[in-house]
């Protein structure tokens, strides 16, 4: 069994990711930065630390001597995309290397990162593989490329193995709602309280929506294989935004009011390329988008 030092861990696909370890017989680390994590069970310690304190990051790894380290901490996409509070894009990085620093000190095996599919250029045709073009358009796929480099140049020059997983759209359960969060919550969201959906362009943009339970046993599953490089985490099936809401619109036997607004994406197309991490890791998603939009809007029913 491993030592898993879990960072993000009171987050959407952190939480996950620590319950499934503990599930499988894992000791967690669990490490938060604005609540302490709490997760009830013998094998898990939970810490409460800035990563952007070094000392108290290094006492951590030192007590703890984790196996692998998930670094899932990360400020939110969408205060990404507000120019006016990118502050915080070099803290996230700054936040990585001082991990990475640790994790080498300390002689932790496994350094897993939670990318995202923002570093593909959005004029790709088809699915994203994970050798193509590489043109971030959003401070969010700046900065994971930028800590995406850091992790490899570490494993260049040191022993530590550094898997790096491009998410796509992650949904479920757990996930925040409000009018800056994800679109599949966003539409629950909406339905539930009966209020005007806005969707820009013409809602025909596609994207690939993968379960956050698939999400974590992708994680899980990098960690058994002892997996080195870059690995698209997707469910490979590109579905449009039109489509989502007719999904919801069905399962919660409810009409949902659309508001379209011509307005530029940045990106027409998006769906991952998921042979790679088929054959090299023996992963595939499970949970069909019906199956999960329905425990998801179960989820948010039942938390209102």
């Amino acid at each position: 069994m491993e030592r898993i030092l879990v960072t993000g861990s009171s987050g959407f696909i952190g939480s996950h990711i620590v319950r499934q370890a503990l599930a499988k017989g894992h000791h967690v680390i669990a490490l938060g930065k604005s609540r302490m994590p709490s997760f009830s069970h013998p094998n898990c310690t939970s810490y409460m630390i800035d990563l952007l304190d070094k000392d108290a990051l290094d006492r951590c790894v030192s007590k703890e001597r984790p196996t692998v380290i998930s670094h899932h901490a990360s400020t939110t996409s969408f205060v990404y995309e507000s120019l006016s509070m990118m502050q915080s894009l070099p803290l996230d990085t700054i936040a990585s290397i001082n991990l990475l620093n640790a994790a080498v000190a300390h002689n932790v095996r496994q350094f897993v990162f939670a990318s995202s599919a923002s570093v593909y250029s959005p004029t790709i045709r088809g699915a994203c593989t994970e050798d193509g073009v590489i043109h971030p358009t959003s401070p969010l796929g700046i900065s994971k490329l930028s800590i995406e480099y850091y992790c490899q140049y570490f494993q260049s020059q040191t022993k530590l193995s550094c898997c790096i997983l491009r998410y796509f759209n992650v949904y479920g359960p757990g996930q925040r709602q409000g009018e800056q969060a994800g679109i599949v919550p966003n539409i629950i969201r909406k339905a539930i309280e009966k209020s005007t959906l806005t969707v820009f362009h013409n809602g025909e943009q596609t994207r690939d929506f993968v379960y956050v339970e698939d999400v974590a046993r992708a994680n899980l599953a990098v960690v058994t294989a002892n997996a080195g490089g870059i690995f698209n985490v997707g469910s490979g099936k590109e579905v449009s935004i039109n489509t989502l809401i007719t999904s919801v619109e069905k399962l919660m036997r409810r009409k949902i009011k659309v508001v379209y607004i011509p307005k530029s994406v940045a990106s027409l197309r998006s769906v991952a390329a998921i042979e790679r991490i088929q054959k090299e890791v023996k992963w595939k998603p499970r949970k069909p988008l019906a199956k999960g939009l329905k425990e998801t809007i179960a989820y948010y029913q039942k938390t209102r």
